[in-house]
């Protein structure tokens, strides 16, 4: 007669580890041995670094440096900041702001004297001291909503300086600086919380 079959104790204890580690990836809906992911956050002193570079990088400024608004250590969630300055006087020479604002549709911030364009599809706010000459602040402030968040980027002109002088504020650079409000206000938005950007429509 045939004997009934039996685990050992070792197999028995072996067993019931395997199913509890079963369960247990069931239970949380991950399979043994997996990790979740990190989300994706920004620091401020990322979004310095990228402002910054866009400044020394595409405009050729010169001798400038981060001045965080928020501290550096500080996660962007629904408000990111950051302006730079001279290195020698401190003089303000730029500014980026990103806001998250789903009741407020306006990213000039109700501000005279922009003139609203569409730049590749997309609308845009431009403030330009050259078509206001009888004001002479020598910015360039530039704005955009992109889904429910605000962007605004400004240029102090005369108090950015170049290898050879004074920033010349060109069509050029200023094409410049609308591509990276474009660009880096898209890629931002995309490792924050909220909703996506819109995507750019082809070009």
């Amino acid at each position: 007669m045939r004997r009934p079959w039996r685990l050992a104790a070792p197999e028995i204890a072996t067993a019931a580890t395997i199913l509890v580690a079963l369960l247990a990836g069931c239970a949380t809906g991950e399979q043994p041995g997996t990790t979740v992911a990190p989300e994706p956050s920004v620091q401020v002193a990322q979004l310095c670094d990228s402002v910054r570079d866009f400044f020394t990088g595409d405009l050729g400024a010169v001798d400038v440096r981060t001045a965080p608004v928020l501290s550096p250590d500080a996660t962007v969630t629904r408000w990111g900041e950051c302006a730079l300055v001279n290195v020698g006087d401190g003089l303000r020479v730029g500014n980026y702001q990103l806001r998250h604002s789903p009741d407020d549709p306006d990213p000039t911030g109700n501000y005279k004297g922009y003139e609203k364009t569409v730049r590749d599809g997309r609308e845009l706010w431009i403030w330009d001291w050259r078509r206001n000459p009888w004001f002479g602040s020598g910015q360039v402030l530039l704005a955009a909503r992109v889904g429910q968040w605000n962007a605004t980027l400004e240029i102090v002109v005369p108090q950015t300086h170049t290898a050879s002088g004074e920033l010349m504020m060109t069509d050029d650079n200023l094409r410049k600086a609308i591509d990276f409000l474009f660009r880096y206000t898209d890629t931002l938005i995309s490792e924050l919380p909220g909703d996506p950007a819109s995507p750019a429509p082809p070009r």
